[in-house]
């Protein structure tokens, strides 16, 4: 994707990092068809040679996979006997082959298996309890600063951008549009909590994938269907986060399926916004339920509508609860402990990767 590698090459190269460029043949729903596995298999196993082939040539000591649709380092590894880490943030369901694969796959050619989250790791552990021990928990983390010191600026400019006045109490989601991210859950509670109140107004920033455009126009027609285009705005993908945070009086994470970690909800949290997410996932370890804002079931206008109104009813509240969140998300779910924490693991693979690769003493016994 040379959009993402416009994005991020720079920054790594910024750091002094060395970044090369290969085809991972990376495994996307476009593969989930039997005549079109042989191909991907291929791009797989030439992959792999060529990241073995860089392995060596620059002596490097430890793979570390990102995601579990990447398989060539796993095998890259494999093939130049170093030790691998593969980091998990997906909470696969189905495909139900897909899953079974890679969840049979994934610890048998790791060294450590790095989850997002405690509800990846058990996900994964159920079809894999034998691995246990090679399952690491390191929880996902943002960058707090640009939303702790978002200012009023960015909130004036993006309310007013969308003609919400200063006394309207605005609710927001932030998410790729898509099927299980819950867009359609969170138009039906909005317009349950319209019935009640008047002075709110509802937001949904995300984009889809070109593939995914019809997602976005079923949106914008349930939006319609519904009776709430007046008080409902739909925006495309922004980079201005943090003011849209900001912009916000309460956050929504109406997702149908189990969300793997959830990164949105610590954005919202530093923020210093209230959080109304389902609770299946990884909201359930980052969201103090009743202290920074309220888990509900997914698939439930219902919930979410009911924990919204209490929000909306009680402005102390709110502020209450944004400000643990921000506490939380600052004390919790910051860069320097996540770096920290893989420090610490890529050392302690490293010295038991050299121990193993140490030649074992031998002792001769002679017959006298």
């Amino acid at each position: 994707d040379t959009q993402h590698i416009n994005r991020f090459s720079p920054e790594l190269e910024k750091c002094g990092i060395e970044c090369h460029f290969l085809d991972l043949g990376v495994l996307r729903r476009r593969y989930f068809k039997f005549w079109r596995l042989p191909g991907f298999g291929m791009e797989v196993i030439s992959a792999a040679r060529a990241l073995a082939r860089l392995v060596r040539e620059k002596d490097i000591a430890l793979i570390h996979t990102n995601t579990n649709t990447v398989l060539p380092g796993a095998l890259a590894a494999r093939m130049t006997k170093r030790p691998h880490i593969w980091s998990i943030h997906e909470l696969l369901v189905e495909p139900a082959l897909v899953r079974n694969v890679l969840h049979f796959l994934v610890p048998r050619l790791s060294t450590r298996v790095v989850a997002v989250s405690a509800a990846v790791r058990d996900h994964m552990l159920k079809d894999a309890p034998q691995f246990a021990d090679r399952f690491e928990l390191v929880l996902g983390a943002i960058d707090v600063q640009p939303f702790v010191h978002a200012d009023a600026d960015g909130r004036e400019k993006l309310r007013k951008e969308w003609g919400i006045g200063e006394d309207e109490i605005l609710i927001g989601m932030a998410g790729r549009v898509t099927r299980w991210k819950g867009q359609s859950v969170f138009a039906d509670a909005a317009k349950l909590v319209l019935q009640k109140h008047t002075n709110v107004k509802f937001v949904s920033v995300g984009g889809v994938f070109d593939k995914d455009v019809f997602y976005m126009d079923e949106f914008k027609k349930k939006v319609r269907d519904v009776g709430i285009e007046g008080k409902f705005i739909i925006n495309d993908f922004r980079s201005d986060m943090p003011d849209v945070f900001a912009a916000y009086d309460i956050f929504v994470l109406p997702s149908t399926w189990p969300e793997p970690f959830g990164l949105v909800v610590l954005e919202a949290m530093a923020s210093g916004k209230p959080v109304v997410a389902t609770a299946p996932g990884g909201p359930s370890e980052t969201v103090a339920d009743g202290e920074t804002g309220y888990l509900v079931r997914p698939s439930s206008p219902e919930d979410i509508a009911a924990a919204i109104e209490k929000l909306i009813s009680d402005p102390q509240k709110r502020r209450r609860m944004g400000e643990a969140g921000r506490e939380r998300a600052c004390k919790m779910f910051a860069i320097p402990r996540y770096v920290q924490e893989f420090q610490d693991l890529y050392a302690r693979v490293l010295r038991t990767s050299e121990t193993q690769q140490q030649p074992t003493p031998t002792t001769e016994t002679r017959r006298h």
